[in-house]
């Protein structure tokens, strides 16, 4: 079926020439859109195909052509893109001398710098190199306002043991009675200690006992 020319150059005349849609017409004719639409990119109407010199009562219709879809576009500019820079072909691009010798992680965060760079969204850098939106938007941020200290660089928090003053106040404290700190005893316990330092606050930079 489908091969007898005058159905063909009917078929071809009212989408191509009427205007009709293919829906439509595909519902008349009784046949599916996928078969319409692989008759319409025939330059010619179908043939019998020969079997073993017998016909065969199937028509010969062209191969389905892939449909990409934007994901699979997106994934190969992203593969594309990667392939690049592995080869070393960015070199113009400041950031690149900052992948050697880095931890995964911190190479993840330089390729999402990188990345984003080069017009690649928030989300596409999430998906592809497996980080958080959240880690991605903190760290493309502090490299926005430090540059690459920024987007490596973890924040520690200040030590106890570097401030003077709470240095000078435990000193202090463990090198007098317990009594002298409101506790009735010869010795100290370490929840008393943990009480007697919290029993200490800090006026204008002199650590002062209270209580």
């Amino acid at each position: 079926m489908y091969s007898n020319p005058a159905q063909w150059r009917r078929l071809k005349e009212r989408v191509l020439v009427r205007g009709e849609s293919i829906r439509s017409v595909a519902k008349r004719e009784g046949m599916s859109r996928n078969t319409l639409k692989r008759l319409l990119a025939l330059d010619a109407p179908p043939r019998y195909m020969r079997r073993n010199g017998m016909h065969s009562n199937s028509v010969v219709l062209p191969a389905k052509p892939a449909v990409q879809t934007r994901a699979d576009v997106a994934l190969q500019r992203w593969k594309d893109w990667l392939y690049m820079v592995e080869r070393g072909d960015l070199g113009d691009d400041p950031l690149n001398a900052e992948l050697s010798g880095r931890s995964a992680h911190a190479r993840k965060l330089v390729l999402a710098a990188m990345a984003r760079n080069h017009g690649f969204s928030d989300h596409v850098i999430c998906k592809h190199l497996g980080l958080a939106p959240g880690t991605v938007r903190k760290h493309l941020a502090a490299f926005d306002a430090e540059g690459v200290p920024g987007l490596l660089g973890r924040k520690q928090r200040p030590k106890r043991s570097s401030d003077s003053a709470f240095t000078s106040a435990l000193f202090t404290l463990l090198h007098e009675p317990p009594a002298l700190s409101g506790f009735n005893r010869t010795t100290w316990r370490m929840a008393d200690r943990k009480r007697g330092l919290t029993a200490l606050w800090r006026v204008d930079g002199v650590v002062t006992k209270i209580g």
